[in-house]
């Protein structure tokens, strides 16, 4: 495969595909701030659907593959000015490319935490709610380092996909203010989704109670993270 080629199939990988993936993803978890039956019915029913296997290894996980290792190639050499000039600045290039750095470790960490645990290690679907409220409202030394990481790594994520979806842009000739406005929403309606959830969980708030009163309080002062 030609460099341009596989160039243009690491860029829609991530613009297409793995865009429109974490967008649904940050969209049902939020559901956990309408309560644990309301994260149950939406994540879990996904959870226990049986082709997901199948769907997660075709639309996810080759993608996801790809787009990281050839995204860790173009990490290790220098990009032309051509490659440079489609984010619009030499500092968003950079902060592209270091924002990539910290999505590779956060996506390691979550895959490890859920994927690999339910996939090998037997996590039930419906455990998923107790686990991530456990592991985000953890403490050390009064601090909820894993919580602040999911942060951190929603952050990185949003900021890699608004400003990846301009440079893709650029391709067709479309980056324009306008489309900087456009995918600049984009990624702070991803955050602040992301950021509300990771709050959902590590601390319990919610926008309407569980009549159920199924929710547990976080229960991090109990369980620590794996």
């Amino acid at each position: 495969m030609s460099s341009p080629s596989a160039r243009r199939l690491h860029t829609i990988a991530g613009a297409i595909v793995l865009a429109a993936f974490v967008v649904e993803h940050v969209a049902t978890n939020a559901s956990v701030l309408w309560g644990a039956d309301a994260y149950d019915r939406v994540v879990g029913s996904i959870q226990r659907w049986k082709l997901l296997a199948l769907f997660e290894v075709v639309f996810i996980l080759l993608p996801l593959a790809y787009h990281a290792i050839y995204g860790l190639r173009l990490l290790a050499r220098p990009s032309a000015d051509a490659e440079v000039e489609r984010f619009g600045d030499r500092r968003l290039w950079v902060l592209q490319r270091v924002s990539a750095t910290v999505v590779f470790l956060f996506v390691a960490v979550h895959l490890w935490e859920l994927r690999v645990q339910r996939l090998f290690f037997g996590l039930d679907p419906a455990a998923l709610h107790t686990v991530l409220t456990a592991h985000l409202s953890w403490t050390y030394a009064g601090v909820p380092w894993l919580a602040l990481f999911y942060l951190l790594g929603v952050a990185a994520t949003s900021f890699h996909l608004a400003n990846g979806l301009f440079a893709a842009s650029a391709l067709k000739g479309w980056a324009t203010r306008r489309m900087r406005v456009l995918t600049s929403i984009v990624g702070g309606a991803v955050f602040v989704a992301g950021a509300l959830t990771v709050l959902g969980f590590a601390t319990g708030t919610q926008f309407s109670s569980d009549p159920s009163g199924a929710n547990a309080p976080p229960c991090g002062s109990v369980v620590a993270p794996k």
